[in-house]
């Protein structure tokens, strides 16, 4: 059972998913559900404040204040399905299977990272010493979270910079290069273990939709997306910050150099509403494995 709060319950795979995610969306104000750019910043910096190790920190200290951390929420964003500011063209469309679906590709130095990348008080394999007051069990935790990829979704970004600069390669070719730099506010969703992690894609939502219907709402459709936040383990911290940026810096066919900085948090996808924007009318629910019709 996840949890918004002690008013707000989802459980996973339900046949009231739908009216579960309507109580969501009208929940109060006051409900810890960040559905606006300024919540979003407020909550996020909050947290991750709580759980950044200072020099004065031991393992024990920095655990003990990330517990009382204010990282207890969860969230809706809601993407254009094409063009999104943030994510580009997120929607896709199988002719074949008949089905719209959301796949990022993932890639290991710009929106892929393995293991806790410091968000963890306990280093068990390099430091062992440090975990020595852990159980058997709560090792393998934090073994199984840092041996993990996780998948940093942005849900709002802020500080675009774009400015251009004059590089050559090694074979003297000039290129002007444009350079985008950044802060995005993401979400860290576990994808497991992905040896590559260059391409491979992480399918967020699928519906199955007809070719005569899919021509109709597919220019139309927004995608809501429902998550809430959850530590990898209990003795891992909840959130952190790291850089991402272009795959192996700007090239010739690809001259641009992308610096973001992602303050995130980790999360659970809870479940994507495909809506159609021109009415606000839910087209299909995607959970996890399942998605539903209801339009």
């Amino acid at each position: 059972m996840l949890t918004f709060a002690s008013e707000l319950t989802y459980a996973q795979g339900t046949p009231d998913l739908a009216t579960q995610l309507a109580t969501i969306d009208t929940a109060s104000s006051g409900a810890p559900i960040l559905k606006t750019p300024e919540r979003i910043k407020e909550a996020f910096d909050n947290c991750i404040h709580a759980n950044l190790k200072t020099e004065f920190d031991t393992a024990e200290t920095l655990l003990a204040r990330a517990a009382k951390a204010p990282c207890r929420f969860g969230g809706i964003v809601t993407y254009r399905g094409r063009g999104d500011e943030l994510a580009g063209d997120v929607l896709q469309y199988d002719a074949q299977r008949q089905v719209i679906y959301w796949d990022i590709p993932l890639k290991r130095l710009e929106n892929l990272f393995h293991g806790l990348e410091g968000a963890s008080p306990y280093d068990v394999a390099t430091r062992k010493s440090d975990a020595k007051s852990l159980t058997s069990d709560q090792k393998k935790a934090v073994r199984a979270a840092g041996n993990t990829d996780y998948l940093l979704l942005p849900i709002y970004g802020e500080k675009n910079v774009i400015s251009s600069y004059e590089a050559t390669n090694a074979f003297g070719a000039r290129i002007g290069v444009s350079e985008i730099s950044g802060v995005r506010y993401s979400i860290a969703v576990n994808v497991g273990n992905k040896i590559i992690g260059i391409g491979e894609p992480f399918r967020v939502a699928t519906a199955p939709l007809s070719r005569e219907k899919a021509a109709d709402f597919m220019p139309f459709l927004d995608l809501k997306l429902y998550w809430i936040a959850a530590n990898p383990c209990d003795e891992c911290l909840f959130a952190g910050a790291v850089e991402r940026g272009t795959l192996g810096g700007p090239t010739l066919s690809k001259p641009y150099d992308i610096k973001l900085l992602h303050n995130y948090v980790f999360a659970k996808l809870i479940a994507v509403r495909f809506v159609d924007r021109r009415d606000g009318v839910t087209l299909a629910i995607s959970s996890g494995s399942q998605s539903s019709l209801t339009h």
